[in-house]
């Protein structure tokens, strides 16, 4: 049994001016063949899971290609069709792959596709035909398509954030491929959109709100004939149509269970949506706030995230420090 693995992974903010070029994803990973393997396997990562999920199942890995950048602006047209080409000469480039896992973030957009992961799907099939079967791992922040869902066998995401658990799904990727592979299991998914956009400081899984989302996809991934089931929130700086948290439910030949439990979650999610959403203080009001705070205090503008994609050049917290003469204050982009 040969597992294809193949990784292409950017989360891309619409809002910034800063285009992201090939040469940043050649300068973070850009790693084809058996240099995937030394890349990836021992990173707590996605990837690392997939190498070495197929390693605890005993199968051929077939390491294709596997690129990544930092969070940035949208592709060029001129980095995803270099990066889109090189996927898919991978892929031709074999005699034979029974399986694919591939690795996506789910919000990456360019400057002609919205759903730059969606195309990129659309175009591996167009490649590898519709038999072959294909687990799509995505962070959790990934803007799910209905696309992404009718391409692929099933969609695994991330459940924690701060992301932890990236390794953990990656094997339960390979395992899910094997054993449908070995027919063990024949997976189908269905997709729900609870049409919310929920608050990124509100994104925590450990404690409130979506610490209660969470533990009712927990449970629902171990009812009887479920194979896995997600929930993304989505990635609010992609200013595209599939912005937005999705619920996907995976389940053993049973559509119609995997859609009732996709809809139980996602009217869970719409149930909590007032808690699920924040409003945060302006700037002055929070520094202010801060002053009045014994001990050292950081501040953060929540809208120039440089971990989502934000350029990092926002100086209006600089400026509220100046304006108020705070005193002492490390200001740093980082």
């Amino acid at each position: 049994m040969r597992i294809g693995i193949i990784g292409w992974l950017h989360e891309s903010n619409t809002f910034s001016k800063k285009p992201t070029t090939v040469d940043d994803f050649y300068a973070s990973c850009y790693k084809k063949g058996d240099a995937l393997i030394s890349e990836w396997e021992n990173a707590h990562h996605e990837l690392g899971g997939f190498i070495e999920g197929c390693r605890e199942c005993d199968v051929e890995i077939v390491p294709l290609f596997a690129a990544a950048a930092t969070p940035g602006g949208p592709l060029t047209n001129e980095a995803y069709n270099i990066i889109q080409k090189d996927i898919l000469d991978s892929i031709k480039g074999q005699t034979r792959i029974d399986g694919y896992l591939i690795a996506l973030h789910g919000a990456m957009v360019s400057e002609e596709y919205e759903s730059a992961d969606t195309q990129t799907l659309e175009s591996i099939r167009a490649v590898i035909g519709s038999d072959a079967p294909v687990v799509l791992s995505l962070d959790m922040h990934g803007n799910i398509t209905e696309k992404m869902v009718d391409l692929t066998n099933a969609i695994i995401t991330y459940r924690s954030y701060p992301h932890v658990d990236q390794r953990e799904r990656g094997r339960e990727c390979a395992s899910l491929l094997v054993n449908t592979l070995k027919k063990k299991i024949s997976p189908v998914q269905a997709m729900r959109n609870p049409h919310m956009l929920i608050h990124i400081v509100q994104q925590y899984t450990g404690a409130g709100a979506m610490k209660k989302v969470i533990d009712a996809v927990e449970k629902a991934s171990n009812a009887p004939g479920v194979l896995f089931a997600s929930i993304a929130p989505g990635y609010i700086y992609a200013d595209v149509p599939c912005m937005g948290a999705k619920i996907v439910v995976v389940a053993d030949r049973d559509k119609r269970l995997a859609e009732k439990i996709a809809e139980q979650l996602a009217d869970l999610v719409f149930s909590v949506r007032l808690e699920l959403n924040a409003t945060l203080a302006d700037m002055p009001t929070a520094l202010q706030q801060a002053r009045e705070h014994e001990g050292t205090v950081a501040l953060m503008d929540a809208g120039d995230n440089i971990g989502g994609g934000g350029p990092g050049d926002s100086t209006i917290l600089f400026e509220e420090i100046l304006t108020q003469n705070a005193g002492k204050c490390l200001c740093s982009p980082l």
